[in-house]
């Protein structure tokens, strides 16, 4: 596994620095391709990735240009690929617009994007015990536009700035869930989302916590998580139903809704 310690802006090493100018080189080249692959890339005015204008040497620039080195493992070519792919798909699914779009009725009420967490992560914070799990699971594409339209408010409250946090923290209550939640429905939902922000939102995941997690869903997370990858796992915190008091290591209470 490579070293990603100093393939941050605030601490970049020479090799990196290196990896970093060479993928900035490329981006006029992978602008093109991502206009020739795409029409709605190819008509827009400026191709963005979370309203960061990459071809602008920036700070912010920087920091998303080595969220997809780090992604690839220091692998140029793999970053350059997957930085091609993510302006296609943000093109033609018209993700920039996703922020402000307003959301069909069963996705409401459901989230809060509020505060920062102790390491001053955005916090988002999502319940799943009061939904419509037929309604909110069984338009694939809508999950996926609803929870990809949560990611980009979320990450619109990082600071792109050198040294700041970089990901985002992620609440998942599951207080009020039936033990059937895991139904065939629900799982091609949550598979769909997984594949889209594993490839279009590389290095946003901070820490992940569960909350009033049920003795049963805790046993089966256990069971998988030999396969989940150490780098991953250690980002997973899971809160059993008489647990929530550890929740404030990680929050401060006024980031905590009732």
């Amino acid at each position: 596994m490579a070293d990603l310690s100093q393939c941050y802006l605030h601490k970049l090493g020479e090799t990196e620095k290196s990896k970093l100018a060479d993928l900035r080189s490329r981006l006029p080249k992978l602008m093109a391709q991502a206009r020739e692959a795409s029409e709605d890339a190819k008509a827009a005015e400026k191709l963005t990735i979370w309203g960061v204008d990459l071809e602008k040497e920036t700070d912010a620039s920087n920091i998303v240009l080595l969220k997809f080195i780090r992604a690839e493992e220091l692998d140029v070519d793999k970053a350059a690929e997957r930085i091609v792919q993510t302006l296609i798909f943000r093109a033609d699914c018209q993700i920039d617009g996703l922020k402000d779009a307003e959301l069909p009725k069963c996705y409401q009420g459901h989230d809060v994007i509020s505060g920062f967490d102790v390491e001053g992560r955005p916090v988002m914070i999502s319940r799943f015990g009061k939904m419509d799990l037929e309604a909110v699971f069984g338009d694939v594409e809508a999950f996926v536009r609803y929870r990809a339209k949560l990611m980009e408010e979320a990450i619109a409250k990082l600071s792109f700035k050198k040294g700041e946090p970089e990901d985002l923290t992620q609440v998942h209550d599951y207080s009020g869930v039936p033990l059937i939640f895991q139904t065939s429905q629900v799982k091609g939902a949550v598979s769909a989302v997984t594949k889209v922000f594993s490839e279009h939102y590389p290095e946003t995941k901070g820490v992940t916590i569960f909350v009033n997690f049920p003795t049963a869903f805790a046993k089966l997370f256990k069971a998988f998580s030999v396969f989940i990858p150490e780098r991953t796992l250690k980002k997973f915190q899971i809160l059993g139903e008489q647990d929530q008091e550890q929740l404030f290591k990680f929050l401060p209470p006024q980031a905590v809704p009732e």
